[in-house]
């Protein structure tokens, strides 16, 4: 495990992210990919996505899916909602949760 990988494990466990989902893996990977390599950090389903549906092989869509997914139970337990005033799309999500490991570093 990398040092970035260590970094978005101990920050999704601190706010609480439900890690019993498959989208905690992906929106991990997802956090990874984009702290290690900034030009992925574009467009989601266009650089992230298909990086973790190759490496998990599964589809785009699947992907995505599972990160909503993963943000509706986030938000619904309540724990998301401390960086967020309405349930975020995947991509703030991602970005906000950038951020903050940024400042947090």
């Amino acid at each position: 495990m990398t040092a970035t990988e260590r970094l978005v494990t101990k920050f999704m466990k601190h706010h609480e992210c439900p890690n019993k989902y498959i989208g905690f893996l992906y929106l991990k990977d997802a956090l990874t990919i984009v702290l290690e390599n900034h030009r992925c950090r574009s467009n989601m389903a266009k650089d992230i996505y298909p990086r973790a549906a190759d490496e998990y092989n599964t589809s785009v869509k699947n992907i995505e899916r599972c990160l909503r997914h993963l943000v509706d139970k986030w938000w619904q337990k309540n724990q998301c909602g401390k960086m967020f005033d309405k349930r975020p799309t995947n991509t703030e999500l991602l970005y906000e949760c950038i951020e903050r490991i940024k400042e947090s570093a």
